[in-house]
């Protein structure tokens, strides 16, 4: 029953990793403009003149104005944009957001079942929980 207890307790606190994990972002490291974010109807990140970042959901067009979609306590906002104010606009890199989930994932396994395999091996008590079996 403890060991059932102990590997409850160990897939948890992995679980809970991998979902912190999967929220992580990368952008494309090169600017593109409003018209191709609004194209691309992925995650963007604003700069504006004054340094300010700005997080939308996604950049859309609408009568030739663009406007910057976010969610706010459950509802969705539009923010105008005005491409003359902005610095940059960097949207979601999908593909790298991907492989960076999947790399720190297995690095982060593999480091957990390093430490609880050493910490048995050597008799000290488990990071994760009591060592009893």
């Amino acid at each position: 029953m403890k060991r059932l207890k102990k590997f409850i307790k160990s897939l948890a606190i992995l679980f809970s990793i991998l979902i912190f994990i999967q929220s992580c972002t990368v952008y494309k490291a090169a600017p593109s403009s409003l018209s191709q974010a609004s194209k691309a109807h992925a995650r963007s990140k604003v700069v504006n003149q004054e340094g300010e970042v700005s997080k939308f959901k996604f950049i859309t067009e609408e009568n030739g104005s663009f406007y910057g979609i976010k969610r706010s306590k459950g509802t969705l906002i539009k923010v105008k944009l005005n491409e003359n104010h902005l610095k940059s606009i960097k949207t979601k890199d999908k593909t790298m957001s991907i492989m960076l989930t999947i790399v720190v994932s297995i690095t982060v396994i593999i480091g957990l079942h390093s430490i609880v395999k050493n910490s048995i091996t050597l008799g000290l008590p488990s990071p994760v929980g009591t060592n009893e079996f």
